[in-house]
């Protein structure tokens, strides 16, 4: 396929209404043209779309953003590309994935965010985008191991618990840490530190690891003392 061709194939994909834009004299190129872009190398002739709201800025296809002197450099910004556009004086960083979406891919659905098919960001190629919504972007992340879900709480307040007095004779066995919170009017937080065997760090003020094996005079296991026996 000849770079005229592409481009012809870019424009009626994406947009009908789209046209070639000619860097020496900013009109509409005719199919007969014999100019190319000054600022496209031949073998990327492409669809060379307007930037709304910013008149003296184009962008083509693969994600390149010009000015009428030169193409633009792009910078990273948490790990996605965007360049800075100016018109009468007032200036504005926009990420480079969202010009090219806006120019060139129909939003028919008014949704908000773009996605990048591919999952590389700074892929900004016209194909590689697609407008979604926030939990199309979120699910797509998660289902191309883009963005791993945050470990589970470690307060498991919906686990069952065991309380025993100091020498460890069972007095209730509750369905979970809240309902036993409720019960003895006290905190899961601490409730679990204690049958964790281990530590919990106080909030405010001075930040502090504390011993918690007894909480309000109980000890606390998430087993039966004798099941625990007979697991060692």
């Amino acid at each position: 396929m000849t770079a005229k061709e592409k481009a012809r194939e870019l424009i009626d994909k994406f947009r009908p209404h789209a046209h070639l834009w000619d860097c020496y004299n900013d009109t509409p190129c005719e199919d007969d043209h014999p100019k190319k872009c000054a600022l496209i190398p031949k073998k990327d002739y492409l669809c060379i779309m307007n930037i709304k709201g910013f008149i003296n800025y184009r962008c083509d296809a693969d994600g390149n953003v010009f000015s009428k002197r030169k193409k633009l450099k792009q910078s990273n910004r948490n790990g996605y590309l965007c360049v800075t556009l100016c018109n009468n004086g007032f200036c504005k960083s926009i990420n480079v994935h969202r010009i090219i979406a806006q120019a060139f891919i129909p939003n028919p659905e008014n949704k908000l965010q773009v996605n990048h098919k591919n999952g590389i960001k700074t892929d900004n190629r016209v194909e590689n985008l697609e407008w979604c919504t926030n939990k199309e972007n979120a699910t797509h992340a998660i289902a191309n191991g883009l963005y791993k879900p945050p470990v589970k709480n470690r307060l498991d307040l919906s686990k069952k618990v065991y309380q025993y007095d100091k020498d460890f004779i069972l007095i209730k066995e509750y369905p979970s840490v809240n309902e036993a919170a409720r019960q003895i009017n006290g905190s899961g937080k601490w409730i679990i530190a204690s049958a964790n065997g281990g530590s919990i760090r106080l909030s405010g003020g001075e930040k502090k690891f504390v011993k918690c094996n007894l909480y309000k005079g109980f000890n606390w296991k998430w087993l039966e003392v004798k099941r625990e026996i007979e697991l060692l």
